[in-house]
This record gives structure tokens, C-alpha cells and sequence, in this order.
């Protein structure tokens, strides 16, 4: 199964006080299959019929974190300091849990409400993994 909702990435929780999951991608498989077209000839299959390796896609999550402005600063951070880190992505699917090795490749996302003061702020920031290896 790879439809897993991401709760945590190397020790910051996603599910913790002023973050909400909000969506996400599932991470799956493409095939990389490279065909040979020389232009004088067939077609050159270099797998010679077998199987195509396979790499992992990029998993995407949604975030909403909430919070006066200053509390969202400081979560936002914990995660934009794990950017360009290799680590252990956990998820939950049902009452399953499973890990996998990623890397965490790029935060980007929205500022809403005013940043002033006394005044809930919500950003929706998307969280981008690149998968190393499968879920265990």
C-alpha cells in the first residue's frame, strides 16, 4: 500500500499542536524505460524484454499550520531546516504505520490572515519528499 497520510519526517511531527494535514500525493512507481531508436535500424530494446527498472515519484503533502504569527515562524522552521536532508518519512493509513527513506526536497506555499500581533496567521505550505527507498 503507498496511499499513506505523512505524520512526520525525521523527528518533526506533522500531526503536532498548529499543523493539520490537509491533502497530499501518493508516492508510486514509474518505470524508466529507455528504447534505443538508432535511425538506420529496429528499435533497440536494452532490457531485452525483461522488466524496466523502476524509480520512486515525489510524495507531496499539504500542510495548514496556524497560529499567531510567531508560532507559525517557529514551525515553520523546524521543517525548513530538515530541507536537502535524507531521512525517516512515517505514515498512517488506517490504523497502519509504516516508514520509508526520503529526502526532503522543497517547502513552498500561502500566507493568509494579517502577520501582525494578536492576530491568527494560516499558511498552507506543500512539502515535497523524494523517496529512496519503499514502505516498511
Amino acid at each position: 500500500m503507498s496511499n499513506y497520510r505523512i505524520t512526520a519526517f525525521d523527528g518533526v511531527s506533522f500531526t503536532q499542536s498548529g499543523i493539520y494535514s490537509t491533502g497530499g500525493t501518493v508516492g508510486d512507481l514509474r518505470a524508466r524505460i529507455k528504447i534505443l531508436f538508432p535511425p538506420h535500424s529496429a528499435p533497440i530494446d536494452p532490457y531485452g524484454g525483461n522488466s524496466a527498472p523502476l524509480k520512486y515519484l515525489p510524495i507531496k503533502t499539504k500542510l495548514l499550520i496556524t497560529g499567531d504569527p510567531d508560532e507559525v515562524d517557529t514551525l515553520v522552521n523546524l521543517i525548513r531546516a530538515k530541507v536537502g536532508e535524507n531521512g525517516t518519512l512515517t505514515g498512517t493509513a488506517g490504523s497502519g504505520t509504516a516508514t520509508r527513506t526520503a529526502y526532503l526536497e522543497e517547502i513552498s506555499g500561502d500566507w493568509e490572515a494579517p502577520f501582525k500581533d494578536g492576530s491568527e496567521q494560516w499558511l498552507r505550505l506543500t512539502v515535497t519528499f523524494l523517496p529512496t527507498t519503499d514502505w516498511a
